[in-house]
């Protein structure tokens, strides 16, 4: 599981496991960090974490904040969980370095939103859906999603609006029959 921690200037967009995760944003799935509604809800600033597939691994990182945070997992709620644990670790760390950093994010009223490429979207499916339905229900042929899931190709933003709306279409087509 590795970890790493980049200063932003060193961060080198050849990086084949995190390509352009810094910088694209879309598609968005809230992790709050404080899960207790029970309490006065605070306005949280939003972090935003780019996802993607890399042949094994997911990748999740932003370069927002005093330098790029890049993580590595195999699952989509590892890589959530080890994100979350490395930017509070990235932001303590600097904090002990004596930068100066934002009252919210020292303070960690911040919540992350998490952006998956359409790869990262797609792979986390497969094995839940079948790539048929995925096919039928977003009107892409099944050979394109391969090269989608594989990182063959990158969809278009058109496209990868298509196999999200796909995605709600068959979640709403399960919620109705419950």
């Amino acid at each position: 599981m590795p970890t790493i921690i980049i200063p932003l200037f060193h961060f080198a967009k050849s990086n084949s496991c995190c390509n352009n995760l810094v910088t694209s944003t879309s598609c968005k799935a809230v992790l709050t960090k404080n899960k207790d509604l029970s309490k006065k809800k605070k306005i949280m600033e939003k972090i935003n974490v780019r996802i993607s597939w890399s042949g094994n691994n997911y990748c999740a990182g932003t370069g927002e904040y005093n330098g790029v945070v890049l993580v590595t997992n195999k699952t989509l709620d590892g890589i959530k969980s080890v994100f979350a644990d490395t930017f509070k670790f990235h932001i303590e760390g600097s904090v002990a370095d004596g930068d100066v950093l934002p009252e919210y994010l020292v303070n960690g009223e911040y919540e992350f939103e998490y952006t998956l490429d359409a790869p990262a979207l797609l792979h986390h499916f497969d094995g839940i859906l079948t790539r048929a339905a995925i096919s039928k229900a977003s009107g892409i042929n099944q050979r394109q999603l391969d090269n989608y899931i594989s990182g063959k190709t990158e969809p278009r933003e058109s496209q990868r609006r298509k196999v999200i709306e796909g995605l709600h279409k068959i979640a709403k087509e399960f919620s109705s029959v419950i």
